[in-house]
């Protein structure tokens, strides 16, 4: 009796969905290394991250996640080796969902205005500054560059005196912190359309106004708050994680107002919210919360603090806060409790404005 051998048919694939394997080790491996990357550029503070890697990632990734996503379910739904394909199918899908998550959960934040120092927006922000520095190259062509800012801008009426104007302030911050920029400040003039940003400073690029205002000494707020964050964020130690009633408070004070229009804004604020404390400010609820009044409080706080106890010991209270310990540094650091710091302040205020 013969014995036959059974041919494969032609449409039969090899027993290992190869093509749906090696897609998925491209998703995989990109995806990795744009994590590993965003997370050392974050721990390291890169200044203005290029986003040459980051598109390399994000499109190998992409395009890794796309194919295995099509030939595994080609093989799931034609066979054979079903199991295998939608293993790695499944594989594949992993960075493209996690780096998925990195984005969503940073829009639902910035939308509500809290900006948590958590895994999620630390990444965000470093892909976030590399894609931001791309649009700015792309919608900003122009450049004007002095020592200590980068300025990109499409029409102005008075590039260079603007340019200028920023370089002094940035001087005039070193002067105060008492220390060198790590480099230059990259200065975008205007909104960013594609990204939809606008008066925002991340990793040393700062998003300021789009026009040359008629004089610098009595405009420019704008500026010169978006470029005090992107100067003191140089001098931010490993691990800090400032309230944002200092970290806007900062940017508020160096924006211009003398300390009686801040110590004025701040008693008004403060009026319409009499349950208020500052205590309030330095807690979980509001160490992260971007708005309101971390803004007319931390301004003249800010400007009290630097005057009355010196930028040492402000820069230390801004470096080794935390929303647990903010009561016990400011015991080490003023040598009294919040509660005692806010009666110091707001009599300074109410002396301010009487002046």
């Amino acid at each position: 009796m013969g014995i036959s051998k059974r041919l494969p048919r032609s449409n039969d694939g090899p027993a290992t969905p190869w093509l749906t394997r090696w897609s998925s080790l491209v998703a995989l491996i990109s995806g990795a290394a744009m994590l590993g990357l965003a997370w050392g550029q974050h721990r390291a503070r890169t200044l203005h991250p290029h986003y040459l890697p980051v598109i390399v990632l994000l499109t190998a990734m992409a395009g890794g996640g796309a194919v295995a996503l099509a030939s595994g379910c080609w093989r799931i739904a034609r066979g054979p080796s079903r199991r295998s394909a939608l293993g790695w199918t499944i594989l594949a899908l992993i960075p493209m969902a996690f780096w998925g998550y990195v984005g969503v959960h940073a829009f639902v934040c910035w939308r509500d205005f809290f900006v948590p120092n958590d895994i999620p927006m630390n990444l965000a922000k470093v892909l976030g500054a590399a894609l931001m520095r791309l649009e700015a190259s792309i919608e900003c062509p122009n450049r004007l560059e002095t020592e200590r800012v980068v300025m990109f801008y499409k029409q102005l009426d008075e590039p260079r005196r603007d340019v200028e104007a920023m370089e002094r302030h940035l001087a005039r911050l070193e002067a105060m912190i008492g220390g060198r920029l790590r480099g230059r400040v990259f200065w975008v003039r205007g909104r960013l359309p594609v990204l939809r940003l606008g008066r925002l400073s991340v990793h040393g690029i700062a998003l300021g106004s789009d026009r040359s205002p008629e004089d610098w000494e009595d405009e420019g707020s704008l500026d010169r708050h978006e470029l005090a964050h992107a100067a003191l964020d140089q001098f931010r130690t490993p691990g800090s994680d400032p309230p944002y009633v200092l970290h806007e408070g900062w940017a508020k004070s160096q924006s211009g107002p003398s300390a009686a229009a801040l110590a004025d804004e701040a008693l008004e604020f403060v009026g319409r919210a009499s349950t208020l404390r500052l205590r309030d400010l330095f807690s979980p609820s509001w160490y992260y919360r971007d708005q309101g009044p971390v803004y007319p409080i931390g301004g003249a706080l800010v400007d009290f603090i630097i005057r009355k106890y010196g930028i040492g010991k402000f820069l230390r209270f801004y470096n080794e806060c935390g929303p647990e310990s903010a009561d016990a540094v400011c015991r080490q650091i003023f040598g009294k409790d919040i509660d005692g710091l806010e009666a110091e302040f707001w009599d300074d205020a109410r002396r301010r404005i009487a002046i």
